[in-house]
């Protein structure tokens, strides 16, 4: 959405209600699913095993109703219910249109739909039509979606942003009105019409700080390091709560969040590392995670493309050799300040703090290998071994190695032409 905004467009975003949600998932139909993927032998009796035969009772003010037995529904909370939640709605993306894309997770369900001048005057109806499609859907697999819930953002950084209701009556959802709104909330996050996020960190500053009244009332009773583990386990958990997400807040709203801890270090007699900095390293891990191949869906699409500086200047120093692997920056000089500040604007620089012998392990061995190490080095945890003098030595051949390696210009030249590279 937030590279939408960025080219200047405009979406559609509508998070929607499911009735019943992990009550309606059917075992009957969730085998048949899972064996028409190719599950077969002990995985899928396992499976069958964990839905046979579960039971249910009501208890209210000490009257216990009757045990009866139930063919439905996935347990609130357990490890397996979100998977089978997904697996159960993993073909509802069928009933939506190429112009749509769904989110789903857990009990969440929503839509997103890019406006561009060539589907502006119709993209209204086909929302319409995809809404249906879903109701459709869920009649035949016994999931309920219920419309009077559902609403919808137009997400719009212009003066005169996109009005659904300018050539058509809205959207509608199975006869009934979708309402347009101002805030949108899916997937734990709250979305504004301008990504701002200024509600969504207003509101886990709120939370946390209830946090940190309660270990107020707790400080007679713990010393410094225990507070400080209350406060990593039960106050920071909320304040990072999709950090990745909203981390192109203005500062004005990430600031909210850093008072929060600034009170806690105050009343517990402890320091620790800032939000910024843990922003840094959830950052470079999922960089790291994309760079391995380690991603699903269309987080593989956001993969960084990485290069080496010296193919991109003329002068042979060893400066510019030193520079070593960078990560290609996704800005342009007329990006919004908004994603400058976010994780797409931002990693190519904080990937540009890591030290280059962390770098270039990773490179050599895998991602994954360093990926500890450059979390702690951002957090100010950890510090690369100094060069010792045999390491110097080493590093110096490697270099006069990568100079004469690049000592023919013109093959050089030549091969930035061919890329489209031009230096005046």
């Amino acid at each position: 959405m937030l590279l939408v905004l960025e080219k200047r467009g405009e979406g559609i975003l509508i998070p929607l209600d499911v009735k019943g949600a992990f009550d309606r998932v059917w075992w009957d139909r969730l085998r048949k699913r899972f064996q028409k993927k190719g599950m077969t032998k002990r995985a899928l009796k396992l499976i069958k095993d964990y839905l046979f035969k579960r039971f249910l009772k009501v208890v209210c003010e000490g009257d216990v109703s009757t045990l009866i037995q139930i063919f439905s529904a996935v347990p609130q909370g357990a490890v397996w219910s979100p998977d089978f939640w997904d697996f159960d709605i993993s073909e509802l993306p069928d009933a939506i249109s190429s112009e749509g894309d769904e989110f789903c997770y857990a009990d969440d369900v929503g839509l997103w739909y890019e406006i561009t001048a060539e589907n502006r005057d119709v993209i209204i109806a086909i929302i319409n039509l995809d809404l249906q499609g879903l109701v459709n859907w869920g009649n035949d697999n016994l999931t309920t979606f219920e419309p009077s819930k559902a609403s919808f953002i137009v997400v719009s950084r212009k003066k005169d942003p996109f009005n659904p209701y300018e050539r058509s009556a809205g959207i509608i959802m199975d006869g009934v009105q979708v309402e347009r709104a101002t805030e949108a909330k899916l997937v734990g996050f709250i979305f504004d019409e301008k990504l701002t996020f200024g509600t969504m960190v207003d509101k886990l500053a709120r939370k946390a700080r209830l946090r940190i009244a309660a270990l107020r009332r707790l400080k007679p009773m713990l010393d410094s390091s225990n507070l400080r583990t209350m406060y990593v386990m039960f106050v920071r958990s909320i304040l990072e709560y999709g950090n990745l997400a909203y981390m192109g807040a203005a500062q004005s709203h990430l600031d909210k969040l850093d008072r929060v801890q600034e009170s806690a270090m105050k009343l517990g007699g402890f320091t620790i590392e800032t939000l910024e900095s843990r922003r840094e390293a959830a950052a470079i891990s999922l960089a790291f995670d994309l760079l391995d191949e380690d991603a699903y869906g269309e987080l593989r699409d956001y993969k960084p493309e990485l290069y080496e500086p010296i193919r991109l200047t003329k002068k042979r120093t060893r400066q510019a050799v030193e520079a070593g692997t960078q990560m290609k920056s996704r800005t342009r000089t007329s990006s919004l300040d908004q994603f400058r500040r976010s994780y797409l604007g931002s990693i190519h620089n904080i990937w540009a703090k890591l030290p280059q012998s962390l770098i270039e392990e990773g490179k050599q061995k895998s991602w994954q290998a360093v990926k500890s190490r450059a979390k702690r080095y951002l957090t100010g945890k950890w510090e690369p071994r100094p060069l010792t003098q045999e390491r110097l030595k080493k590093e110096k051949k490697q270099t006069h190695k990568q100079l004469k390696h690049y000592t023919c210009w013109d093959a050089v030249w030549k091969e930035m032409k061919d890329q489209g590279i031009f230096i005046g």
